[in-house]
């Protein structure tokens, strides 16, 4: 995963203020789904469960999926 870590640690999932995924340069990466697990184990061994859904909505939206309302309040 280090290859992608400083992607991880962009700004997409961090409590300060993030900027929105779709502007994040790993979008692109979370489609590809062996990126997408490294991406959750991180968010997952991080233990913050709020950053752990909001990294699931990430995962999901690079996919194209709607998030399901309590992913959504995760802000």
């Amino acid at each position: 995963m280090s290859s992608h870590r400083s992607k991880i640690t962009d700004g997409a999932t961090t409590k300060m203020k993030p900027k929105p995924i779709e502007q994040s340069s790993i979008f692109e990466d979370l489609k590809d789904p062996e990126f997408a697990a490294e991406y959750l184990e991180d968010m997952l061994r991080e233990d913050d469960f709020p950053s752990f859904l909001i990294a699931l909505r990430n995962v999901d939206k690079a996919n194209g999926g709607d998030s399901p309302p309590l992913v959504s309040r995760c802000r």
